[in-house]
């Protein structure tokens, strides 16, 4: 079972993470400071978890608004490997997106949000080129610099961007990571030019436009994503005949829509049209 690490943990979950350090590293010494490190993480508030039974020295690290990253990010630089660093709820500047950019090498999955980016400052997705997965919720700021340089990322299979600042043309650059198999981008009021510019993404299996609603039936036109057999298209407006359009494609095993968003004798027929693919209805939240 996964061990959680939270504020009031005690000293026997940091035990835990302690064995797992001395897994990881062969000997109690090279754990001792990285123990340290976890006590005082604790006392700053942040969230540490560890991922799996194995003890294999990965942790994910969550470091809220309230916890101050140029005390924390020094502690972090002791671990190993850091399998999620979450990110939430900070006023990113230039200083701090250069102490993010130091745990670049021991970090696997980014995730920021609640956050913004002032005075011109953007966390180098180059610098944590090896990432497979980022994710950018609720940020705002620089958000299209950041798509600019997601270029770089050359081992990226998952990438979600949720609200914020609307995207401008740095989605051609996320087009251009060939190796994405999950995309989501949703309630940036993206429009269908704008989608179009993911016609290069082939290996992409998971696709989630929620949330966009000037799509409407753009969102029809899969062609160019030709191998994708999930689809969430919940609030885009998208009309009956779009979405039997969706569920023509043959790939399409899965579709996610809003239940109010069809009549009944529409949503009956797409279901005895289309027995074999499976139609999640979500009733939408206020």
């Amino acid at each position: 079972m996964r061990q959680l690490l939270a504020l009031c943990a005690g000293s026997n979950m940091r035990y835990l993470l302690s064995v797992a350090i001395v897994v990881s590293y062969g000997t109690a010494d090279a754990a001792s400071d990285i123990s340290d490190s976890i006590h005082a993480l604790q006392r700053l508030g942040a969230k540490l978890e560890l991922e799996s039974e194995s003890f294999n020295g990965r942790v994910s690290v969550t470091l809220a608004k309230h916890v101050p990253l140029e005390n924390a990010i020094p502690l972090l630089r002791t671990f190993g490997a850091i399998s999620t660093l979450h990110v939430i709820g900070h006023s990113l500047n230039v200083d701090k997106c250069r102490q993010l950019e130091c745990l670049a090498p021991i970090v696997s999955k980014l995730v920021i949000s609640d956050s913004v980016f002032v005075d011109k400052a953007f966390v180098r997705v180059n610098d944590f080129a090896h990432l497979s997965s980022i994710s950018l919720h609720d940020t705002s700021g620089t958000r299209d610099r950041l798509l600019l340089s997601i270029a770089e990322c050359k081992c990226l299979t998952n990438l979600s961007i949720v609200r914020g600042d609307e995207i401008g043309n740095g989605l051609r650059n996320v087009a251009s990571r060939h190796l994405l198999r999950s995309l989501r981008i949703s309630g940036v009021g993206l429009t269908a030019t704008q989608a179009a510019q993911l016609g290069r993404c082939m290996q992409l299996k998971t696709l989630d436009l929620s949330g966009n609603p000037r799509l409407g039936d753009a969102v029809c036109d899969l062609e160019w994503c030709p191998n994708v057999l999930t689809v969430n298209v919940r609030e885009t407006a998208v009309s009956a005949r779009g979405i039997d359009s969706i569920l023509s494609k043959q790939k399409v095993k899965s579709v996610s829509l809003d239940s109010g968003s069809l009549a009944e004798e529409e949503a009956v027929t797409l279901r005895q049209k289309h027995p074999l693919t499976t139609i999640h209805w979500y009733t939408r939240t206020p």
